[in-house]
């Protein structure tokens, strides 16, 4: 029984009590890495109109007009229903007094940019987005954002100027409706409307990287320090051992 207590009072000596506390190493690693994760810059805002090219369960933020913020995972973004975004088009441009001034959904259409002026394009006209011109070619969805030249097939007098000017001042509406977010859990439709402001969030694994590094410190310090332990356990056991006969 007296030997069966030493064993267990030398191995908590010479193995548990060094790993206990060797495993500071890890802790301070995991708290520095959220330390570091908690004052992250916010992520990188991006064009409201660029929302289709984010991937599934990446981490973004929007801001409202209103000033609130939601951060959380994208999902996808929700297109307006082609029959009522129709009817809401030909009720803006009549409210506006637009009629010819600007080019009608599914007028065939010669734009360029005006980073490139001389490559005309053609394309059938689908409506705008926040800041950008949307266009369809054979089959493929162009957004136009940076508009240098406009010349419609319905019309002589589209206004390239005035047609920008209600872009940027979200006078006309919009093609996408709305974002889907999954926020704690929970997913959340936020109309684009409503939009001021796009981040797309940076990865915050400081904490995981911090834990990993501070795990494989202790894995080295364990393994020396228990080598160590474990000798000197056995030099003071073959010691005790050779007293022990000494006495006999």
């Amino acid at each position: 029984m007296r030997k069966f207590k030493l064993f267990i009072v030398n191995l908590a000596v010479c193995f548990l009590l060094p790993q206990l506390l060797l495993l500071g190493c890890s802790l301070i690693g995991f708290g520095i890495g959220a330390i570091s994760d908690s004052s992250s810059r916010d992520g990188d805002a991006v064009p409201i109109v660029e929302l289709r090219g984010l991937k599934e369960r990446d981490g973004i933020a929007v801001v409202l007009q209103s000033g609130r913020r939601i951060e959380g995972d994208f999902i996808s973004v929700r297109e307006e229903n082609a029959g009522i975004y129709r009817e809401r088009y030909i009720a803006a441009v009549a409210d506006l007094r637009a009629e010819g001034c600007v080019p009608l959904l599914d007028d065939s259409i010669t734009f360029a940019s005006r980073n490139a002026p001389w490559l005309k394009e053609r394309g059938e006209f689908r409506g705008v987005d926040p800041g950008a011109m949307v266009v369809n070619q054979s089959g493929r969805r162009v957004v136009v954002s940076d508009l240098g030249e406009l010349k419609a097939d319905s019309s002589a007098d589209v206004d390239l100027f005035f047609f920008s000017a209600l872009v940027r001042e979200r006078k006309l509406p919009f093609l996408t409706k709305s974002v889907l977010m999954k926020v704690k859990g929970d997913t959340t439709e936020v109309l684009v409307v409503d939009l001021v402001r796009v981040e797309v969030s940076e990865p915050r694994n400081a904490k995981f990287i911090g834990l990993a590094i501070g795990a494989a410190i202790d894995a080295v310090a364990i393994v020396l320090l228990t080598n160590s332990a474990e000798q000197s356990c056995n030099e003071t056991a073959e010691e005790s051992c050779h007293h022990s006969g000494s006495r006999k």
